[in-house]
């Protein structure tokens, strides 16, 4: 998974999840940034066209996304948080 991905010693996750942000109590400008770290260093390895974000911080991405300066453009998913639900199921359902 790619949030065990090293960002400063610890995993990504731990640096850049909505419950790190809560926990820490860090601005939106901060968790931008640390977020803007974390994508670049996927920008670097995969070259995508699009990040799609899920979890539990897409459900207030227009507060941080606007401020992200990497060249990939960013959506929150669509279903957010439950995106990782939906994508399960459907996978379950088409595999039978």
């Amino acid at each position: 998974e790619f949030g065990h991905l090293e960002m400063k010693g610890m995993d990504a996750e731990h640096r850049a999840s909505a419950v790190v942000r809560e926990r820490e109590g860090i601005s939106w400008k901060k968790y931008a940034k640390r977020l803007n770290k974390y994508l670049s260093a996927m920008e670097k390895l995969f070259w995508p066209d699009l990040f799609i974000v899920g979890g539990g911080i897409s459900k207030e991405s227009e507060k941080y996304i606007p401020l992200l300066t990497i060249e990939t453009p960013v959506i929150p998913a669509q279903f957010l948080n439950e995106a990782g639900i939906v994508g399960a199921a459907l996978a379950a359902r088409t595999s039978t």
